[in-house]
């Protein structure tokens, strides 16, 4: 993708990875991405389809059930339902990514950029994310990990947000600490959802809404 050519370019830690247009291409990522794996669509939010993987069978039943899963998914009132006889609009389907599974502590980094300068960096943990769908189970911000986990993190999500080439606005990194080193999970280019903006303001007094104004 061109969110992981950027970071190759830019010489950043990644992951392996391997897009997934069809049925047919799982025998091939799976062979270059290895086991165990997380499969995930690139369209969604909220952890919706993602799931761990641990062989090509597994990978082969969850592709289909997911993808059925997908296909029936309509959006209403800011909600996927299923079913649903009047919809705002139907779910775009689109492809999967199947990436390297990471081991370690899930984090979320959110940054706000002005001319390409991080004038805020806030590291949070999202609690045990649960496999194999990893569920965030809880948020505590700032994070609680060690000072020079944190430094690491916050210097690859921000590095990661410009090797993107984005230099203004707010921004929601997602993260991990694992036993190599952090790892990117993915950069939004938005605020984060939920309650986060809410967080943000209470912890550090930092409004994320003001700021993406």
């Amino acid at each position: 993708t061109i969110a992981h050519d950027a970071l190759d370019k830019a010489e950043l830690p990644g992951i392996r990875h391997k897009m997934i247009l069809s049925e047919a291409d799982l025998g091939s990522a799976a062979e270059y991405v290895g086991f165990p794996a997380v499969l995930k669509p690139v369209s969604g939010c909220a952890s919706l389809g993602v799931q761990k993987v641990t062989d090509l069978d597994d990978l082969v039943n969850v592709y289909r059930s997911t993808r059925k899963e997908f296909m029936d998914l309509v959006f209403v009132n800011g909600a996927f339902v299923h079913n649903a006889a009047s919809a705002d609009h139907a779910f775009e389907f689109g492809s999967f990514m199947l990436e390297e599974y990471l081991d370690g502590a899930e984090v979320d980094v959110d940054i706000v950029m002005s001319d390409g300068v991080a004038t805020y960096v806030c590291v949070h943990d999202n609690g045990p994310t649960l496999e194999p769908h990893f569920n965030e189970t809880w948020d505590l911000l700032p994070s609680a990990l060690p000072t020079e986990q944190v430094a690491a993190l916050e210097d690859l999500a921000v590095n990661s947000v410009l090797a993107m080439g984005f230099t203004m606005g707010v921004f929601h990194v997602e993260a991990k600490y694992t036993s190599r080193g952090p790892r990117l999970i993915e950069v939004n280019a938005r605020m984060g959802g939920g309650t986060v903006h809410m967080m943000h303001k209470e912890a550090t007094g930092v409004d994320l809404v003001d700021e993406q104004r």
